[in-house]
């Protein structure tokens, strides 16, 4: 497990690297992580970050993995819809092209 010095090293090239490469959010896997990145203590346990953006990216927070069945279901749900609160952000795929030329 990564000491708070350790977490607290990797927040300025993260941030540098959401400057360079632009995406559409942040998401962290461990609310540790996510905390040591906004610099203070968070209530939520998963979803978006309220006024947590790392080079004005929104950050997401996963769910715990040991989170109740219902809350982690609910949770797959909000993060299945990205596509709906991230505009633009996950765009079309185009289709294979057919084998029949």
């Amino acid at each position: 497990m990564a000491t708070p010095a350790e977490l607290m090293a990797g927040v300025g090239p993260l941030w540098q690297k959401v400057a360079i490469w632009r995406p559409a959010a942040v998401v962290f896997i461990y609310k540790r992580a996510a905390e040591v990145a906004a610099g203070r203590p968070l209530p939520e346990r998963w979803g978006r970050l309220a006024g947590v953006a790392l080079a004005g990216r929104p950050c997401l927070l996963m769910p715990g993995p040991y989170r109740p069945a219902a809350e982690v279901a609910e949770a797959l749900a909000f993060f299945g819809n990205l596509s709906g609160i991230l505009p633009g952000a996950f765009p079309r795929a185009e289709p294979p092209p057919r084998g029949d030329a």
